[in-house]
């Protein structure tokens, strides 16, 4: 599950947020929960700071806090360096600062733009969702059953598998492994980052 953040310092923007966001996610049946909406962003960070996870932010910048939303992505990042971080502001005249805060955000939505808002946050929304799966499959273990014995390979360290009669060979960053194992009941195992291809 993607866990969803927001920080808007008007109540009813941030229900109205809130609203687009929830519609979304059950209409497309996606994997993912506003677990904090709030308009005060230190209460954002304290329930992030025991709750870490990659997440999905949507930040207003004015905030009517000591810190404003540039600020607030900034700690973010250095909490969640995987952060997917949405600004959706009125100030549309600021988006040049993202790249001066280096928050690196997702997109940079203008909240009066009624007919715009709607997609904007679908797209958000279905792109970090996306980016989550990959993110998943990269710490997805192959875990073999050797001699009645689990043994554990990360994916995203296995360069590649070799089948040579009756034996596999797993090349990893670290290390080589050979195993007396057939290639065809470890396929399913592998995900969409494996090409089988011929010796030939």
């Amino acid at each position: 599950m993607l866990p969803i953040y927001i920080c808007e310092d008007i109540p009813e923007k941030l229900e109205q947020i809130k609203r687009t966001i929830n519609k979304h996610i059950e209409i497309k049946n996606l994997d993912m929960k506003v677990v904090c909406a709030t308009t005060n962003p230190h209460t954002l960070l304290e329930y992030l700071s025991n709750n870490r996870k990659n997440s999905l932010y949507f930040l207003d910048i004015d905030l009517k806090a000591d810190i404003d939303g540039f600020v607030l992505a900034q700690r973010i990042r250095k909490i969640d360096p995987r952060a997917c971080i949405v600004i959706i502001t009125s100030h549309t005249e600021l988006n040049m600062k993202t790249f001066e805060y280096r928050i690196q955000a997702m997109d940079f939505i203008d909240k009066s733009d009624i007919k715009e808002f709607d997609n904007r946050i679908l797209s958000c929304l279905t792109e970090a969702y996306t980016l989550s799966k990959k993110v998943e499959n990269l710490s997805k273990p192959l875990v073999l059953e050797i001699v009645k014995k689990p043994v554990i390979f990360i994916l995203s360290d296995i360069y590649y598998i070799k089948a040579e009669s009756h034996t596999i060979t797993i090349a990893e960053k670290t290390k080589i492994t050979n195993l007396s194992y057939d290639l065809s009941s470890i396929l399913d195992k592998l995900d969409d980052r494996f090409f089988q291809c011929h010796k030939s």
